[in-house]
């Protein structure tokens, strides 16, 4: 499944790939390739309602800012009032949310900063 990422502002970093020797470009998808000697690094999005839609898992998460470390495997999710993430009926509550993951994509930490609530 795609993910979908509607925000007002979004900004995207890369970084300078010398003589294929980074393991972390080595994971990038194929679309990537088209970048030649650079790789994805970062993503930033920002808005008054950022909004992040998983096709994959179904699950949909609004916040006002949202920032992808590849390099780490990690997602910042933040919002004056609370990060939503609803899945199904399920729905959490908190002000920042970091998520990381592995190689596979698979999620292995999740972490909630402030007061929140499922």
């Amino acid at each position: 499944g795609n993910n979908k990422l509607d925000c007002d502002s979004l900004n995207i970093v890369v970084r300078e790939v010398i003589d294929g020797d980074d393991p972390a470009a080595a994971d990038t998808e194929e679309a990537d390739k088209d970048l030649g000697n650079l790789a994805f690094s970062r993503l930033l999005a920002k808005g008054r309602r950022v909004i992040l839609r998983s096709g994959k898992s179904g699950i949909v998460a609004t916040m006002r800012k949202l920032t992808y470390d590849a390099d780490d495997k990690r997602i910042v999710m933040k919002a004056g009032n609370n990060v939503i993430v609803r899945h199904g009926h399920d729905e959490f509550r908190c002000p920042e949310l970091t998520l990381e993951h592995d190689d596979a994509n698979q999620i292995v930490t999740i972490v909630g900063r402030g007061a929140g609530k499922m």
